[in-house]
């Protein structure tokens, strides 16, 4: 089936492959930097990196919903983008102000109840401060259409972010570099985000304002559910089980990310393209069926691919340390799966502007996380509060659903994953059966195995999905004209 008939999905699919294009670079240097961090720092010194950064998300969750709210206004027909903008970093400033008097009153008054060294905190604030800005700027680019290159301006962050973080390390600045690194590195590309694209910033009205606010009122309590809701499994197996426990469920959880990318990079597109085009009826769904459609396409052969080596993934990746690790890769991986499809719905329902139904489903969902792992973390431990995260997510899902029927009259499913399951299952076969007879001793046997169930996987897919073909045909052309090499 050509894609022809579905001019909406081309606005999309090119968008989205500039994103995938600088995702896959991103990943491969951010996964070398994740192996440098946890073999310099170990479980703990990792550990207490991403739970410090997971406390600086947390606290920027507003100016995460007035960003989505700066996106989906800057988007809309007749509105100026650089305004929305100047609306966002004014909330911004107020909001980082509050934040930094509460923090220098604690330090002042209580200097020991944050446990972590002056200069971790101080640097984790200017980490904070410089990305409201910096999120801001990349959501404005969005809402200019700009969605893929602002996927390409966050990878080339993520690439020079790693390079700094490890010369950092090994300078022997240990955590403290790893902060230092983010905050310097995201700070230079806000600036040339602002200097050299098409983003600008104007002072905004009383109105623009006050239209953010309309917006955002929904989208800044769903995104502090949502970060709730992400970084509370961290957090709370950080203080519970401790830093060396918390560095594990990190390490998992990213050497699986790619997972995700391919749902995170359409997801935008997706967004703005249902925001420009002001579609609220059942006309508006192909878009969305397409996009769950291929959500999965890396997510569900990483799921089926861990099973017979989530123990040596582990351990040839992290160390000895991690070893007993790999029931925690299964089933983040499952939790990939499920989020995947999360992301997409959840986009698609912002940018018909119906922002409220991501607000009510994270609510229901976090509470069935929030009761589900501080029971599951006491009780059984890291693999409790894994499978907590599992369950809230299918919980969230399934509202989507709901919402979709109840708003559609229909169900939007992706009926057609079963060709990545059959292809899945082809490559599980194959990959038990090398495994059998190549015993895991090093990176290379790992990557040799990987590499075929790769190549299975990959093959059988497209040998069964004709429209797939003609995608990745399309996708590679976009490349090679992105690239330059094509007219």
């Amino acid at each position: 089936m050509s894609d022809g008939g579905n001019e909406q999905f081309v606005n999309i699919r090119n968008q989205a492959t500039l994103s995938i294009i600088g995702t896959f670079v991103d990943a491969a240097v951010s996964f070398v930097g994740l192996v440098l961090f946890a073999n310099v720092l170990g479980a703990g010194g990792l550990g207490r990196f991403y739970l410090l950064l997971a406390v600086v998300r947390v606290a920027r969750f507003p100016i995460g919903g007035i960003g989505n709210a700066v996106m989906k206004r800057g988007s809309e027909l007749d509105n100026d983008p650089a305004a929305f903008l100047g609306g966002g970093i004014a909330y911004a400033a107020v909001y980082a102000t509050a934040i930094g008097a509460v923090l220098l009153a604690l330090l002042s008054v209580f200097p020991g109840v944050i446990p972590y060294d002056t200069p971790l905190v101080v640097t984790a604030f200017a980490l904070f401060a410089i990305e409201l800005f910096y999120y801001l700027s990349l959501d404005a680019y969005r809402s200019y259409g700009k969605t893929g290159y602002a996927g390409l301006t966050d990878n080339a962050l993520g690439i020079l972010e790693t390079a700094l973080q490890i010369a950092l390390l090994l300078a022997g600045f240990n955590v403290l570099g790893l902060l230092v690194g983010t905050a310097v590195m995201t700070a230079l590309v806000a600036a040339a985000l602002l200097a050299f694209s098409v983003v600008g910033v104007v002072r905004p009205t009383e109105e623009v304002l006050a239209s953010i606010w309309r917006y955002g009122r929904w989208s800044v309590v769903t995104s502090g559910l949502s970060n709730a809701y992400s970084r509370l499994p961290l957090l709370l197996v950080g203080a519970v089980l401790g830093d060396d426990v918390a560095g594990y469920y990190t390490s998992a959880n990213r050497l699986l990310v790619l997972g995700s990318h391919v749902a995170s990079s359409i997801a935008p597109a997706l967004m703005v393209r249902a925001s420009s085009s002001g579609l609220e009826s059942a006309s508006s769904l192909p878009d969305l069926r397409i996009a769950l459609r291929y959500a999965t396409v890396l997510a569900i052969p990483m799921l089926l691919g861990s099973l017979p080596l989530s123990n040596d993934l582990m351990v040839t990746v992290f160390g000895p340390t991690f070893s007993g690790t790999g029931p925690v890769l299964v089933g983040l991986a499952v939790y990939h799966v499920v989020n995947t499809y999360d992301v997409v719905v959840f986009s698609f329902f912002d940018g018909i502007n119906r922002p409220e139904n991501a607000t009510k489903a994270t609510a229901v969902a976090l509470s069935v996380l929030t009761v589900m792992s501080v029971i599951a973390v006491f009780r059984v431990g890291l693999l409790g509060v894994v499978a907590a995260v599992i369950l809230s997510h299918l919980v969230r899902l399934l509202v989507g659903e709901w919402m979709l029927y109840a708003a559609f009259k229909r169900v939007v499913v992706p009926r057609d994953v079963v060709r990545q399951l059959v292809a899945g299952g082809l490559m599980w076969a194959v990959v038990v059966a090398l495994h059998r007879y190549v015993p895991i001793t090093g990176w290379f046997h790992l990557l040799a195995v990987v590499g075929v169930g790769a190549a299975v996987y990959g093959a059988v897919l497209l040998a069964l999905d004709e429209y797939l073909r003609e995608m990745v045909q399309s996708v590679l052309s976009d490349a090679f004209v992105i690239a330059g090499f094509g007219a």
